[in-house]
């Protein structure tokens, strides 16, 4: 079975349960698709979704490959960082078994360290467009009703009056 046809069964489904109740909203991603497709003025449609779905599907992978990627790349450059971090891989687990998901609780260091990766190379820099509902003022600046705002994760990230040093 094809993607396609997987994303075009999960649709189906949604669709019947909106069908079924008005009420009947998850919140999420699936659901803000299909509201854009019931208003008048969108260009989405049921077929033009699908390939943002598969997009996200195939993102979700790509970003943690690139998330490694950039961990790895900055314990390279940290070889005391990378140090620590296998001690403390050793002392859980040693070198006779792999990490379970069990485990995860016991490397607050590995943990950390994969938190600062994020920080820095977050895997969506800029999150997903929020259009907002009503006006709104944030931070001294007025947001206007229906304005399209973008959030910079990266600029955020890297901040100093955000990050704590």
């Amino acid at each position: 079975m094809g993607l396609h046809k997987i994303f075009d069964a999960l649709i189906d489904k949604r669709m019947e349960l909106r069908a079924s109740d008005s009420k009947a909203r998850s919140g999420d991603f699936l659901d803000l698709l299909l509201d854009q497709c019931e208003e008048n003025e969108s260009y989405f449609t049921r077929q033009n979704i699908k390939p943002l779905i598969l997009d996200l599907f195939i993102a979700g992978s790509d970003t943690s490959a690139l998330t490694t990627e950039w961990a790895m790349a900055e314990l390279l450059r940290k070889p005391q960082v990378l140090q620590k971090t296998k001690r403390e891989l050793m002392e859980v687990i040693g070198s006779g078994r792999a990490v379970q998901e069990s485990d995860i609780n016991e490397f607050p260091y590995l943990e950390a360290v994969v938190k600062e990766t994020m920080r820095l190379y977050p895997g969506a820099p800029l999150l997903l467009p929020y259009k907002a509902k009503k006006d709104v003022e944030i931070c001294g600046y007025t947001i206007p009703k229906n304005a399209q705002v973008l959030v910079n994760a990266w600029a955020i990230g890297r901040d100093p009056t955000t990050v704590e040093t």
